[in-house]
């Protein structure tokens, strides 16, 4: 975990910057719904943030991040998706009496594997499909918005960060 946190640092700090550059554009959103949503490595730096910027969104979803224990805390509301194939580092998942004390969730995917999460299987279920579309759609149109906005492309991020 130790030679990872540098690079789920510059993550969280990705994510910050792309969180404020949005709200200067944007100041008439509402930003108490944010949600971020990262998957794998993206997930550890969703997780990360949460820890040190709780105040900033609303719910933090990973997909089957493995290493980044999940804060503790109340705020934002907290999930993951876990692939049927990996298992996270020992402590990264809270217990069920955990889960029930901070309102966290930990849903298990039968038949979804880890490089399935990032579309590289093709998934029969209709709300994983519906799911999947409307993450990289939501992405997309993040990237194209800023790119009409500002004149160039998006900054390279880890972590998907959508507006509701």
């Amino acid at each position: 975990m130790e030679a990872r946190m540098p690079n789920w640092e510059r993550g969280v700090e990705n994510i910050l910057f792309a969180i404020q550059e949005f709200r200067k554009l944007k100041p008439g959103l509402d930003w108490g719904k944010l949600i971020l949503i990262g998957h794998s490595n993206g997930g550890d730096m969703v997780m990360l943030f949460a820890a040190r910027h709780p105040l900033l969104v609303d719910k933090a979803i990973s997909l089957d991040h493995r290493r980044m224990k999940m804060p503790r805390i109340r705020k934002p509301r907290l999930y993951t998706l876990r692939g049927c194939d990996y298992e996270a580092d020992e402590g990264v998942l809270p217990g069920i009496k955990e889960q029930e004390e901070f309102h966290m969730r930990v849903v298990k995917l039968e038949g979804v594997t880890h490089s399935g999460m990032g579309g590289a299987e093709r998934r029969n279920s209709t709300s994983w499909s519906i799911g999947l579309y409307l993450s990289l759609s939501s992405e997309v149109r993040i990237a194209r918005w800023w790119r009409d906005a500002q004149g160039r492309d998006f900054p390279r991020r880890s972590g998907l960060v959508l507006l509701k």
